[in-house]
């Protein structure tokens, strides 16, 4: 009877060792060695996540900060449309001496044009300070360049 209850239990082992697939050493030794892998490989994929979202996170403040940018940009243009005011006599004649000082160099003119813009002062001094005619040409005008024409032909440089 003790034969046949050791042979029992040598089946049960053999049983358990077949499901197992390795002896009850060996699976308490390869489940440990598993654990650690499976430790590792844990910690490699946070990690990976981790630099993941950092990198995110970077692109995500990069965007705002862009689209802050761009919304002060907007709030400054409104802010200067909203004060826009027609040109005085004062800064006409300041707008003329400039001219005079820099030539048709709209960046430099304008820096010293508090509260305008390059494009507000070439427009301001090409059709309004400078009083260019508009309209049809006069007899004596119409005479003037024929002679002119006449002398120079089409070369409009000298």
């Amino acid at each position: 009877m003790a034969e046949s209850a050791d042979n029992a239990l040598q089946q049960q082992q053999q049983q358990e060792f077949r499901a197992k697939g390795s002896s009850s050493e060996d699976s308490d030794h390869s489940s440990a060695a598993a654990d650690d892998d499976d430790r590792e490989d844990h910690a490699q994929s946070d990690e990976a996540a981790s630099n993941a979202l950092r990198r995110q996170q970077r692109r995500t403040r990069a965007v705002r900060g862009i689209r802050q940018q761009q919304q002060q940009q907007r709030q400054q243009q409104e802010r200067q449309r909203q004060q826009r005011q027609h040109w005085s006599a004062a800064e006409d004649e300041r707008l003329l001496a400039l001219v005079a000082q820099h030539g048709c160099h709209w960046p430099s003119v304008a820096a010293e044009v508090p509260g305008r813009d390059r494009r507000q002062c070439r427009g301001r001094y090409a059709l309004h300070v400078t009083k260019t005619k508009q309209g049809g040409w006069t007899l004596t005008e119409d005479f003037r360049m024929a002679s002119m024409h006449a002398r120079l032909g089409n070369s409009y440089g000298r």
